[in-house]
């Protein structure tokens, strides 16, 4: 049952244990909803996982538009507080000498997901696509088994004008506003949490 009529990623899981060794055949039926409202669903391709206790997590994370001399920790006598890139800073690497290949959005982030330049991808602004054709970060995941999910903050990073949704099992981003505040992506991130207990996620 799914119950409600919001909008959003539902999951359901089924202990299979008690089935081991024999063929399950899985039905899905959807029927009901409110007279006058239209009713769909889209459906995942089914998986089937064993829970692991040593289940690893990558978490990919992204901010736009920064630069280096007005963090904190780089010490450059900038009057700014960064407290959280300080907390990261203090218990991990920092590279001082590093670039990106581009510095529009879009570009940029088709290049981390590919680890191709420009050049090669043909990306060259926010508003060209990247082609499915293309092997991406996600999809090296995925093909390992590991569940894959992006929530994103921005419109046009969207898996329908980029075309970086390939390989994910989900994604959300802002539908109507260009663009949403942290805590409306985190959200998403954290609800959907409880589906990759004991299986390796990428995020």
């Amino acid at each position: 049952p799914l119950p409600g009529a919001d909008e959003g990623w539902r999951s359901e899981a089924v202990d299979l244990s008690v089935h081991a060794g024999d063929e399950v055949v899985v039905r899905f039926a959807l029927s009901g909803g409110e007279p006058g409202r239209p009713l769909g669903c889209a459906l995942a391709t089914p998986v089937v996982a064993s829970a692991r206790g040593d289940a690893p997590t990558v978490v990919l994370i992204t901010t736009d538009t920064h630069r280096f001399d007005h963090m904190a920790f780089n010490e450059a006598g900038i009057d700014v507080e960064t407290p959280v890139q300080d907390a990261l800073a203090a218990r991990g690497v920092v590279f001082t000498d590093c670039f990106a290949p581009v510095n529009v959005t879009n570009p940029s982030h088709v290049a981390l997901m590919t680890g191709e330049s420009v050049l090669v991808t043909g990306v060259r602004s926010n508003f060209s696509r990247l082609s499915d054709a293309a092997p991406t970060l996600a999809e090296a995941f995925a093909a390992e088994g590991w569940l894959t999910m992006a929530a994103l903050s921005t419109r046009h990073l969207g898996a329908d004008r980029s075309g970086l949704g390939q390989g994910f099992d989900r994604m959300s981003w802002p539908r109507g506003d260009p663009r949403r505040r942290a805590p409306g992506t985190l959200d998403d991130a954290l609800r959907w949490l409880p589906d990759a207990e004991g299986r390796p996620l990428f995020l």
